[in-house]
């Protein structure tokens, strides 16, 4: 194999580049070999081992990832087997993909100069383009226009003050297209490796005045130009295309233009006069008065004149003479216009090759300038010299009007002078004329052959009268012809004016269609100017389609579009597929001209969601349920434009997932946010960790980690040892023990060991305590050894130390004794014998006795009702020291004998009876179990022994069936039967025992069921009773009833005995021989009704709510009839009414049936105006006059807490609608059709009443049809009996079943009811319930076991949490008859007469309060043994025929319960809603809003109230919390569940009590939410903000998304009451000093003689930078006080706010409410970290180095603030005056400061201050020093204070000081010519003056015109703001000192001037106020004024080459000396100094 493998030069990419090496075995044997490598992990080498046969080649193949730059060198060892290792060496290098720029030489280019061009010419320039790497390069070349550093059409060589005057001037900027003037050629193309290419780039400078401007108005100068061309390349990954970040170069270019400045001298006029065949020269001198381009020009041909030369180039700076001749060839007078072209090398191109085609340079006129050379020949004869100056054209009609005389006065003819004033023949002139009259010349008609104008009027010279205008008729137009030219004129005129117009309006309609579309295309707003508009309509694509580019992606436009730029960035572009490049270029043609290249430039990223947080910490959240588990939630963040879908996919481990996320998949919306709620259902063993994995369609999967810590709480057991006592052997035993949670938070147990002992289970193995609440731990034990134990179970709890619970006790065996220890039976077949026997357990612990007999199925035994039997086996317990009484019962079937021992089993295990011995041992000892073993050993058996005989007799039948009616006539004989008695013939064998005859007799004793009594007629006779038989022989026996006798039941069973022997020797012992049951049916006429009670649902008032009722007869021979009657009702005011109806719906006759049973349907309506709810009875009476009543209970009510069943029923189909009347708004609840959707009750409309109306008819109100019977007449009876077991139902409440959309509905209305009730309920706080378990069990009952006679009790929660309680906390008083302590009895029937006692009374006490409890029983709130031990009182035949034995006891308990509970609510809870007035309806209609009284039939005048007030608050709050053009729309609140649906209702609730809320919640929801996750979006920040405030229900987030109407009632009502005192009414202000901790003390004072606890809470944005160092709870004694410390330390300089609320947290003392205060921080005094003093001169650049330190706790990054003023703003009294800021920060968040370079982009903010800092910001270590650059350039004189802020928002702020001083500049320099009187000497800087005493010396100062120091210092101010790329580009192209810098930085800096200036004229000049330092001998001006000029350029060398001012200057002194003075000239932007210094002598030499 080759030891050497190079893979060569890659570029980077994803490609994975393959090689393949041979190793070849040359030997005869089989080669193994194995490859080590543990090099570059980008390289790897397959396989790593294997076996290479005889004379065959393997091939290693060896891969390179080119993922990122790299160079490879690395080894690998490839060990063969008996081989030498064999070394393989792998080179490879991996480079990025970058461009190179040089010139045609191959030298380096940096910067490509074009030099100085005239404006209209071009210059073409080549640079070669190379690909240096190895890879295809695609490239692009972008022209950058606006990024900094870019110099467009200014003169750089300008002063400040000469850039500001012309900026100032232009208001606009010229309509220039960039690319008419800079082009490439190739802009794009694809390079092979390290292939050249070469790119032609050509300039040509163009000049376009401004539009206010004309082009001969606006002076044109030179304009400079500093474009960058970026030529990037483009990289392929994974199938997308990207922008080589690293590879692409920037190439700057510059460029000048220049006027042509090619000036004839003397004039551009020249004047010949000479005769005819001569000739006449002038002398013309054309000056080039450009200094740095030579001229080029040529003359044009004329004919009578000679140009020498004709052409020729005038080099910079020069002059050529030109001789102009003219050679008069022809008499006359000549005006020509000698046209002069310069000629330079343009750009020929043609339009359709404007990109592809390269640029060709032509050499040819680009700018024309004209002589204007007038001539005059005439001929040899000498005349009067004219000057013909004014003339007409060719002999014509002079254009010269005698108003325009006078501006010709001095060349026109010489008779016309002073024409226009002369006076002579002046005639009268009509001075109305309106005609335009001209001068009559005396030879304007020479040459003239065409008529003049009948129009125009001329007037001579001298006499000023009309001339005759003479026409010619032949040459003249006619009348006709002249109209017909008129009309011609007008057609041409009219189609000229509508193109116009058809322009103009295709103009408008080509916006109007691109308004939609438009593209913002121009330069950015912080530019300052008004980009303009380009539509996409407008660009007509050549070569690529920009329509499907803009159409197919999503755009965030986040730069400047413009086509000077030839780029469009539409900034990131969030896709779907990377199927297109990320750049096109495209030609387009804007408005079908101007032909310029386009380049779409994109940042195409995935589409891409920000998690908010990678860990999400859940925390407990107080009063939510255990169930509700732990709540979190994370946001996603869209930063694109488009949709983003996303799903949530869940990391299962080992260990299980107990995390839920919701919702689980949606879609974020572009440039929005959503959240999603995460869920920790805890148990002890759940883990508290889990992941999600985000996955975004088309995006990257991002992970969650989900924690959660479980809060601490306070668990405690009952009872910490538990005695179990004696246990039984072999016999399960059960305890319990109650654990407390007294905690906060909820606790979550398990049992370390669920089998503590053998035998012993513990259950549940885990669970929660809920806070508050409480759990049984059940303890069973089955042991099977006898033993003692004590036991400690171990139970671990969560976040606390473990429990143990004590468990001791001892095993007892079995110790039965039976007294029977033989049991013998002498039987005949069919007969039954019973033998009594006695068990007695003589242990301490019970027994259990079981025989099994199903061996032999004659015997069984019978014990009393405690036992439990199942077919053949019966098993009995005996507790300790109890004896049982039982029978053996035998009862044999056939002859046999019986001999065997009884097989009993004791607990268990079968072993034989102790047999009962003496008194004195009749206990045996178990103190060992071996001693017991054999003990039982030696006891003995139970024998049983029997004979069975053949029976003697037989008695057929044995039973009889007697059918008594009422129509059957009383014959005798009719109700008797015979039984036939028959001996066996003599062969049997019972004889042989019996005899030769049987003597029988019939027992007198007739047992009954039921019992008649005592004093009793016999109800039947049986003749004969007594008698003999023989063998074969048999008797008839009749039976006889008297059914006169039956009355006491409708059945009637009787028992009669055969007795065989004597009956006066038959004893009481003796059993009867065989039994004849006798059953004797009673049939009266009856009517059964069906339901036997009837419930109807409550409906609301209005509306009618029918049933129906199925009547069964039974005993009706001929039918009857029948009527019914309603009991009447009497309400309190004595009003009498009848709500219920009743109508027969077949009529009311029963129809004969042959089976006697008939049905009826009558129809119950009940119907109600006003609320109601009764009782009432109905009376059915028939023909006998028989009545049956059956109860009906109905409700009619107008309050959703009463019709919340009618709501369950018909949730789908109900709706709440407006019915507008004259003088109210009617909101009634409606049932909708089938026909109308379910849909529409989405939103309140009013829309629907109509429809609803419509439907409703001419009916009183709508009817509610309940579910009835289906029993048709003639139907069969086992159909009816069908029907009535499914009507069972209707007669009692009932829960429905909670698989059934009405029991889901009802489930939530429970849930609710148990939230508020478990949080509001009790005076002692909150406490979980359960409804119906909490409530009924009311009765502290103890826990008793039967432990050997003994009872251990197990003590409970002391709070029984009775309803009673509950009604007598919300009510403030006890209800009448019902103690507060009650004492209840332990006799179960007892309890149940005071339970229903109490019941009743509480039952009462509600209704009188309002409630609607007509069908609300109390026996319906028992417990479930109360309730059986009720129902076994009862007779079913008493009570209507309803058994309540057989109807499901916890639905009817659940609710009934549950309307209880609502009902109090109702008239304890809702009541509290005060009415604030009138309610009214808010409607939107064609008249706006109106408000008018609102009534409803389903909502009472409290609920109204709370409609009222969301309708009003969200009213009010919608626009003032939201932005413009966000808010939601107006909504009419009337449905408390679809209209609260999105959580906008809430959320404005909370914004208007809680403004602190706003900000973080509040504004993040979506005001028009159109998605299910948006809704729970909503929902899930109200919930948040709900739980912060401590205001939730435990409502959670999905329940608000699918509102139920009775829980978002109840929430309603909650917020009403607690709202308002969330809203803060006091403030409470802390101030102090920076860096200072403040503490402010909050007094409370309880006036109340309960005590109070408060939790207190902080909230807001800063509520983090606040503290209570005491802790959040607070506990006020009772009529005492106390106090709550608020600290803050005061490490930030803003003042911040926050909220601090108390909400009480009472669990034993009173409930208070909520408190809140707003808290505002100020700083009053600030002492800076250090302080730096500072002196400079202005125009004078310092550094300042301020050494920093942290002093705080925490390393962080410091934003840097530099605050500056003129006096010291941290001193008291001027602190909070306004500072002026000059900030480093440029808007960007604090999180991102870390990520940004210290010394980019700084914030051009800074111009106008005079300090800097050298970075943005620092970071900092606790205790890290470090020194910070301040730069301080003055621009005026005077004391400087910057305040240099250390801005951190996580950590605090610092403040240091530099106070500076700034003096007058230095002295400048100028010059100086001196006067007449004086001498004057000049240095650099001083002006030296001398003179003699008295002598007055006057001189001339010459001032420059620009001051060189300002200047300088605006360009070293421009330097220090300006970015590092900035800088680095002026560097290349020399533009660091350019004048648009400068006039930048001078407008920036003084802008508050140019806003004082900006209302005055531009002026151009410069005023400045003189200042003399000694004003006694030196006199200047006091004011100078120096000019600004429009072309003045500075030299940096020499200031007065810009021009001076000459300024006077008088000097005079009295006496002899040296005199310094100083002269300063101040203006509004510039201040100079200039010194002079005079010497004064005794005199002048």
């Amino acid at each position: 194999m080759d030891s050497e493998l190079d893979f060569g030069c890659f570029t980077v990419g994803t490609q994975v580049v393959t090689k393949h090496l041979p190793v070849t075995n040359h030997g005869s044997a089989p080669v193994t070999f194995q490859v080590d490598y543990s090099g570059d992990p980008s390289v790897k080498l397959s396989p790593s081992s294997g076996v290479i046969a005889a004379r065959s080649t393997r091939w290693l193949k060896v891969a390179l990832q080119t993922d990122k730059p790299r160079q490879i060198n690395e080894e690998a060892v490839v060990k063969l087997q008996s081989h030498s290792d064999f070394i393989l060496s792998i080179k490879a290098r991996v480079v990025e993909q970058n461009l190179e720029l040089s010139d045609l030489k191959g030298n380096a280019i940096s910067c490509l100069w074009f030099g100085p061009l005239f404006f209209g010419t071009s210059c073409v320039e080549n640079v070669v383009l190379r690909n240096n790497s190895a890879q295809v390069c695609e490239w692009f070349c972008r022209l950058e226009v606006t990024t900094p550093g870019t110099e467009m059409g200014a003169d750089l060589q300008k002063s400040a003050s000469a850039s500001l005057l012309e900026r100032m001037q232009r208001s606009s900027q010229p309509d220039k297209n960039i690319f008419d003037e800079f082009l490439v050629v190739p802009m794009q193309g694809r390079l092979a490796p390290f292939e050249k290419t070469t790119i032609t780039l050509c300039f040509s400078p163009l000049f376009i005045a401004p539009y206010r401007y004309k082009k001969h108005q606006y002076s044109s100068g030179q304009r400079d130009y500093c474009l960058f061309l970026c030529f990037e390349s483009i990289i392929t990954k994974d199938g997308s295309t990207y922008l080589n970040g690293h590879g692409g170069v920037e190439l700057p270019v510059t460029g000048s233009g220049l006027p042509v400045s090619l000036v004839p001298s003397p004039s551009a006029r020249f004047d010949f006069d000479c005769s005819l065949g001569r000739s006449k020269s002038v002398l013309c001198k054309l000056q080039n008065l450009c200094s740095q381009l030579p001229i080029k020009f040529r003359f044009h041909k004329l004919a009578h004149f000679i140009i020498d030369p004709v052409a020729g180039t005038i080099p910079a700076g020069h002059s050529q003479d030109v001789l102009v001749t003219f050679t008069a060839r022809q008499q006359g007078s000549f005006q020509v216009c000698q046209m002069i072209d310069v000629l330079g090398y343009v750009m020929t191109r043609k339009t359709s090759n404007i990109i592809s085609g390269a640029p060709e340079l032509e050499l040819r006129s680009f700018h024309k300038i004209s002589l204007q050379l007038s001539a005059f020949c005439n001929s040899e004869v000498s005349l009067p010299v004219i000057n013909r100056s004014v003339n007409y054209p060719a002999g014509l009609r002079p254009h010269v009007r005698p108003r325009d005389m006078s501006a010709c006065r001095d060349i026109v003819y010489t008779t016309v002078l002073n024409a226009d004033r002369t006076r002579l023949h002046m005639h009268h002139r009509d001075k109305n004329t309106e005609e335009d009259e001209f001068l009559a010349f005396p030879d304007d008609r020479a040459t003239s052959i065409r008529p003049g104008s009948p129009n125009r009027q001329f007037r001579t010279i001298f006499t000023g009268i009309r001339r005759y205008n003479y026409l010619d008729t032949d040459y003249a137009l006619t009348k006709e012809e002249v109209e017909q030219r008129q009309r011609n004129q007008k057609t041409y005129s009219d189609f000229i004016n509508q193109l116009r117009i058809s322009r103009l309006q295709r103009s408008k309609r080509r916006q109007a269609e691109g308004s939609e579309v438009d593209v913002d295309v121009g330069i950015a707003s912080s530019n300052g100017l008004v980009p303009p508009k380009l539509g996409i309509k407008d660009m007509q694509p050549n070569d690529v389609s920009l329509y499907q580019l803009l159409s197919r992606k999503t755009f965030q436009p986040t730069q400047s579009i413009g086509y000077e730029q030839m780029t469009i960035g539409v900034g990131q572009v969030a896709i779907e597929d990377f199927d297109k490049s990320a750049t096109i270029h495209s030609t387009c043609l804007v408005n079908k001209h101007r032909p310029f290249p386009i380049m779409v430039q994109a940042n195409v990223v995935h589409v891409s969601l920000e998690l908010s947080t990678t860990l999400l910490r859940l925390r407990p959240t107080p009063n939510l349920l255990a169930a509700s588990g732990y709540h979190g939630s994370v946001t996603l963040r869209n930063h694109h434009r488009r949709p983003a879908e996303f799903t949530w996919q869940p990391v299962v481990t080992e260990s299980g997932l107990f995390f839920s996320i919701r919702p689980a998949k949606g879609i974020v919306a572009p440039l929005r946010e959503l959240i999603c709620e995460v869920v920790w259902y805890p148990f002890y063993s759940s883990p508290s960790d889990g992941d999600f994995d985000l996955c975004v369609v088309n995006g990257k999967t991002q992970r969650l980690h989900c924690t959660a810590k479980v809060g601490s709480t306070s668990v405690q057991l009952a009872e910490y040892r538990l005695i179990f006592g004696s246990v039984p052997l072999n016999m399960p035993s059960s305890r319990t023990a109650v654990i407390y949670n007294n905690g906060q938070n909820h606790a979550y147990f398990k049992v370390l060991d669920v089998f503590p002992l053998p035998g012993m289970a513990v259950s549940p193995s885990e669970g929660v305590v809920p806070s508050a609440g409480q759990t049984q731990l059940d303890i069973q034990f089955h042991p099977d050894s006898v033993v003692k134990f004590d036991t400690i179970i171990e139970i671990a709890v969560r976040s606390m130390k473990s429990l143990e619970l004590r468990i001791g006790g001892s095993v007892e065996p079995p110790d039965v004794d039976i007294d029977v220890l033989h049991f013998h039976f002498d039987a005949h077949v069919g007969s039954c014998k019973r033998l009594p026997f006695c068990l007695t357990n003589n242990s301490s612990a019970s027994a259990s006795v079981t025989c099994d007999l199903s061996e032999y199925p004659d015997f069984s035994l019978q014990f009393p009702s405690a036992m439990d039997k199942a077919a053949s086996v019966t098993k009995v317990v005996v507790n300790a020291s109890q004896a049982i009484h039982g029978l053996l019962v035998f009862s044999p079937t056939q002859p046999a004998t019986y001999k065997f021992d009884l097989p009993l089993m004791i607990n268990g295990v079968r072993c034989p009876i102790v047999p009962p011995l003496p008194s004195s041992s009749s206990t045996i000892n178990v103190g060992s179990s071996k001693k017991n073993a054999n003990q039982l050993d030696e006891l003995s058996t139970i024998q049983v022994t029997a004979i069975v005989l053949c029976p003697p007799l037989e008695l057929f039948p044995s039973n009889l069936h007697f059918h008594v009616t009422s129509d059957m006539p009383q014959e005798p004989g009719l109700y008797s039967q015979t039984v036939e008695l028959r001996a066996w013939y003599d062969e049997s064998t019972c004889w042989y025992v019996v005899g030769e005859n049987v003597n029988w007799w019939i027992g007198r004793r007739i047992l009954t069921e039921p019992e008649i009594g005592e004093e009793w007629e016999a109800p039947c006779v049986i003749s004969p009773s007594c008698g003999v038989l023989s063998p074969g022989q048999s008797t008839s026996l009749v039976v006889s009833i008297r059914p006169e006798v039956i009355t006491a039941s409708r059945v009637t069973r009787l028992s009669l005995s055969l007795y065989l022997g004597e009956e006066e020797t038959a004893g009481e012992q003796d059993h009867p021989y065989r039994e004849l049951s006798i059953t004797i049916s009673l049939q009266l006429p009856s009517i059964s009704i069906h339901p036997p009670q009837l419930l109807l649902n409550p409906v609301p008032p209005k509306t009618s709510a029918t049933r129906e009722l199925t009547l069964l007869a039974s005993g009706y021979k001929d039918g009857t009839s029948l009527s019914a009657e309603v009991e009447e009702l009497t309400l309190e005011d004595g009003t009498s009414i009848q709500p219920v109806s009743v109508s027969f719906l077949k009529g009311n006759t029963f129809l004969p049936n042959e089976q006697r049973r008939s049905s009826l349907k009558c129809l119950v309506t009940f119907y109600s105006a006003a609320p109601l709810s009764v009782c009432c009875t109905i009376t059915f009476t028939d023909q006998l006059s028989n009545q049956f009543k059956v109860k009906v209970c109905a409700t009619s009510d107008n309050c959703l807490l009463t019709l919340w069943p009618y709501l369950a029923v018909h949730n789908s189909k109900l709706l709440i609608a407006f019915k507008d009347g004259p003088e109210n708004v009617e909101a009634h609840l409606h049932l909708c059709h089938s026909d109308v959707p379910a849909s529409s009750r989405s939103s309140s409309s009013s829309s629907f009443f109509d429809q609803i109306s419509a439907n409703k008819g001419t009916a009183s109100g709508p009817t509610v049809e309940e579910s009835s019977l289906d029993c048709d007449q003639g139907s069969g009876e086992g159909n009816v009996a069908q029907n009535l077991r499914k009507s069972a139902h209707l007669s009692i409440p009932q829960f429905p079943a909670a698989d059934t959309e009405e029991g889901i509905f009802c489930h939530k209305v429970l849930l609710a009811v148990e939230r508020w009730f478990g949080l509001f309920g009790y005076p002692g706080g909150s406490r979980p319930v359960s409804i119906p378990t909490t409530l009924r069990r009311v009765v502290p009952k103890a826990q008793i076991r039967d432990l050997g006679g003994r009872n251990y009790p197990v003590r409970q929660n002391k709070d029984t949490r009775s309803v009673v309680d509950i009604v007598n906390y919300l009510v403030g008083r006890l209800i009448p008859g019902v103690p507060h302590w009650p004492t209840f009895s332990k006799d179960t029937k007892e309890l149940t007469s005071q339970l229903l006692k109490h019941h009743q009374m509480m039952i009462e006490f509600l209704r009188i309060q309002g409630a609607s409890l007509s069908h609300i029983r109390p026996e319906y709130l028992l417990d479930k043994d109360e309730f059986q031990h009720w129902c076994s009182l009862q007779s079913w035949t008493e009570d209507g025929g309803l058994d309540y034995s057989k109807i499901d006891y916890e639905s009817l308990s659940k609710r009934a319960w549950c309307d209880l509970m609502l009902q109090i609510f109702k008239v304890l809870v809702l009541h509290r809603v005060l009415k604030g007035g009138e309610m009214t309806a808010v409607q939107h209609g064609e008249d706006g809003i109106r408000s008018k009284p609102l009534v409803s039939n389903v909502y009472t005048p409290h609920e109204l109230m709370l409609l009222s007030w969301l309708n009003v608050t969200y009213e009010g709050v919608r626009e003032r919390v939201w932005p413009a053009g966000h808010a939601p729309s107006a909504r009419c609140i009337l449905n408390f569940d679809v209209d609260l649906t999105d959580g906008l209702v809430i959320g404005s609730l909370l914004a208007a009590y809680c403004p602190y809320m706003i900000k973080s919640h509040v504004q993040r929801m979506y005001t028009s939410p159109s998605s299910l996750e948006q809704i729970l979006h909503n929902n899930i920040l109200v919930t948040r903000a709900l739980n912060k405030l401590s205001l939730n229900m435990d409502v959670q987030a999905t329940e608000l998304s699918e509102p139920n109407p009775i829980q978002m009632l109840m929430l309603c009502v909650h917020l009403y009451e607690r709202l308002p005192h969330y809203l803060p009414r006091k403030t409470i202000k802390l101030s102090g000093a920076l860096h200072d901790s403040f503490t402010k003390q909050v007094n409370f004072s309880n006036p109340s003689s309960k005590a109070l606890k408060y939790r207190a809470v902080l909230l807001g944005e800063d509520a983090k930078l606040f503290s209570l160092p005491e802790g959040s709870n607070v506990s006020i004694p009772p009529k005492g006080s106390a106090h709550l410390p608020v600290q803050f330390a005061f490490s930030y300089l803003q003042p911040k706010e926050a909220v601090l609320l108390l909400v009480s947290t009472s669990t034993t003392g009173a409930s208070a409410a909520t408190l809140a205060f707003n808290l505002i921080t100020c700083v009053t005094q600030i002492t800076p970290t250090n302080i730096l003093k500072y002196v400079s001169s202005c125009y004078t650049l310092s550094v300042v180095h301020v050494p920093v330190a942290n002093h705080l706790k925490r390393e962080a990054m410091f934003k840097i603030i530099l605050v500056e003023s003129s006096f010291n703003p941290l001193e008291p009294d001027k602190l909070k005056h306004n500072l002026k800021s000059s900030s480093n920060a440029d808007g960007t968040s604090d999180e991102n400061l870390k990520e940004e370079t210290p010394d980019e982009n700084l914030d051009p903010d800074h111009y106008d201050s005079e300090f800097i800092s050298a970075v943005k910001c620092i970071y900092l270590k606790s205790g890290q020093e470090d020194t910070l650059t301040i730069y301080f350039l003055p621009f005026s004189p005077g004391k400087k204070y910057c305040s240099v802020l250390l801005v951190c928002p996580q950590v605090g702020d610092m403040v240091y000081m530099i106070k500076a001083t700034a003096h007058l500049p230095s002295p400048s320099l100028f010059t100086v010519r001196p006067g007449s009187s004086s001498f004057a000497v000049q240095d650099d800087a001083v002006l030296h003056l001398r003179c003699a005493v008295g002598q007055v010396c006057e001189d001339i100062m010459s001032v420059p015109l620009v001051n060189m120091a300002w200047e300088q210092a605006l360009s070293m101010w421009g330097q220090l703001c300006m970015s590092a790329d900035e800088y680095r580009r002026r560097m290349l192209t020399h533009t660091l000192h350019s004048s648009t810098l400068r006039a930048t930085t001078a407008a920036r800096k003084f802008h508050k001037q140019f806003q004082n200036m900006k209302y005055f004229s531009i002026s151009k000049e410069r005023v400045y106020d003189v200042e003399v330092s000694l004003p006694k001998y030196f006199t200047l001006p006091k004011t100078v004024t120096i000019p600004v000029k429009d072309d003045s350029k500075i030299s940096w060398e020499n200031s007065t080459d810009a021009g001076c001012l000459k300024l006077p200057v008088r000097f005079q002194a009295d006496s002899v000396g040296h005199y310094p003075c100083q002269v300063v000239l101040r203006s509004w932007s510039d201040t100079r100094v200039y010194v002079i210094k005079a010497l004064v002598a005794l005199q002048t030499t």
